[in-house]
């Protein structure tokens, strides 16, 4: 069953089929009064939204008023404006990019493409979809395609992207998890994605131009715009995948046969990513605050599942039964970390362990590494690596709004991601209130501003444009810079 956040691969006659049944379709209407912005049609969206979080109305001025066209472009185009008269603009570089659309009835239209930022904003206000996915630069206009050969219609340039679903962790329902929509309890697990991702791909690929994204819903997307990510192959992104890939098994029975170690040692990438998730895992794992599985016998057990040696697993299990009471979440879990390390430090000392030297690092399965494979089980980014090998795969755009939750998919700062909420994350219904309340209390002149800057979107899209856009234009200007000048050092003209 296909995933609501991935995009789906259509054949060629499957898309010609969707696309011709769209076309059918009457466009959208446009809003029912002259002015779209007067307060009659608030109004009526609003009462509209008041029992769904989702609806056509609702939508409809989201894509009027608050969608951020000018801010999608700016990333999108990569400075390549059409209407620039620069030469080194290549001047078709936005229309070869390729989008589609999820319409209502999901029907699902591949292959739009659109000239500029004008004629994006056209056709999605035209078309109202409800959903928006963002594919690769193409090597010729996507719109196109039926018209060129399949042989030279290739995907030239992507970003590299990732996408995490709360769904693929062994969380538990009972506890912070309603198997739908993510809570705040939740928040920790995608929190840990973040920080694990950012570190890697900034510290062991030097990458620097990267944001990610709330999904709406229960996940997170990360997405890389690096010319060299950019540039990247389907071999090359499939290599990036598997590195930061671990391989955890289907449940906590069979995560500690999965021991992702080489020689008895962990990598320099794995012991990082502890020190970054082993305070999360206390608090969002161990704690009652979390899922609590150092608060009950029935938590604890699972956790100790995870020992292989089961003297160390049956005292541990003795003693929290008997006064478990009386420690802490965080007490027990430094007593298993105690535990194990005492019994490595006996198995070290020994005759035996001396001489067989790298066998006895890991005499009992996995005990020298037993405690990071619990929190890495938990927490450790688990990517659909599907979505990140091929270059021409699809995912879906910030900004747009998840039908489910009427929440919209928006950018996350990891320098303060452990304070992000996504019960609290800008719906359609509270924005379309704001926009109301806005207008009514302020003068002509104060409403003249950008609709979205008279929301809490401000918080998002200047979020989007102060840790993402401001360093990415940056890098654009400089190798536009270095292009000039190597153009001129070729031709002499100083």
């Amino acid at each position: 069953m296909m995933r609501d956040d991935e995009a789906a691969e259509d054949t060629e006659m499957a898309v010609a089929a969707k696309v011709e049944a769209a076309a059918a379709a009457p466009a959208a209407p446009p809003v029912a009064s002259a002015n779209p912005y007067a307060k009659s049609s608030m109004k009526k969206a609003v009462e509209t939204a008041e029992a769904p979080a989702f609806s056509t109305d609702l939508l409809r001025i989201y894509y009027q008023r608050l969608f951020p066209y000018e801010q999608m472009f700016s990333w999108l185009s990569y400075g390549h404006d059409p209407a620039s008269d620069s030469p080194l603009v290549q001047k078709d570089f936005f229309s070869k990019r390729e989008f589609s659309f999820t319409m209502a009835d999901d029907i699902y239209i591949r292959y739009l493409s659109f000239r500029d930022e004008a004629a994006m904003r056209e056709e999605i206000q035209k078309r109202q979809p409800h959903k928006i996915d963002i594919g690769a630069v193409f090597s010729h206009p996507p719109d196109k395609h039926t018209t060129i050969k399949a042989s030279i219609f290739k995907p030239e340039q992507r970003e590299l992207v990732f996408d995490i679903d709360l769904t693929d962790y062994d969380v538990r329902e009972d506890t912070i998890w309603n198997g739908k929509s993510m809570s705040k309890k939740c928040w920790p697990f995608m929190a840990a994605v973040i920080k694990v991702l950012d570190a890697s791909l900034r510290e062991d690929f030097n990458f620097k131009n990267i944001f990610y994204v709330y999904s709406g819903r229960r996940g997170v997307h990360a997405w890389v715009c690096d010319p060299e990510a950019m540039a990247m192959t389907n071999e090359q992104r499939s290599a990036v995948a598997d590195y930061l890939a671990l391989e955890m098994g289907e449940n906590h029975a069979t995560a500690k046969k999965q021991a992702a170690l080489h020689g008895g040692v962990l990598h320099p990438s794995l012991t990082r990513a502890f020190k970054l998730l082993e305070p999360i895992f206390v608090q969002a794992v161990c704690d009652e605050a979390g899922q609590g599985l150092l608060c009950s016998a029935e938590g604890w057990a699972q956790l100790l599942n995870f020992v292989p040696d089961e003297d160390v697993s049956r005292k541990l299990n003795a003693k929290w039964s008997r006064d478990g009471a009386a420690t802490s979440s965080a007490e027990k879990w430094e007593e298993l970390k105690g535990a194990v390390a005492d019994r490595l430090d006996k198995q070290a000392g020994s005759k035996k362990a001396r001489m067989e030297s790298r066998k006895a690092v890991d005499t009992q399965g996995n005990l020298r590494y037993c405690v990071e494979m619990m929190v890495f089980y938990y927490l450790y980014p688990r990517l659909d690596i599907n979505v990140s090998k091929a270059r021409n795969h699809l995912l879906k755009s910030p900004f747009v709004v998840h039908p489910k939750t009427g929440r919209v998919c928006v950018p996350v700062d990891p320098a303060t991601v452990d304070d992000f909420n996504p019960e609290t994350v800008q719906s359609l219904a509270s924005l379309v209130q704001e926009i109301d309340e806005f207008d009514a209390t302020h003068d002509e002149k104060e409403r003249a501003i950008p609709d979205w800057k008279k929301t809490s979107m401000v918080q998002p899209i200047e979020t989007f444009e102060r840790y993402f856009l401001k360093t990415f234009h940056a890098g654009i200007r400089s190798r536009f810079t270095e292009q000039r000048e190597q153009a001129a050092a070729s031709s002499g003209d100083w």
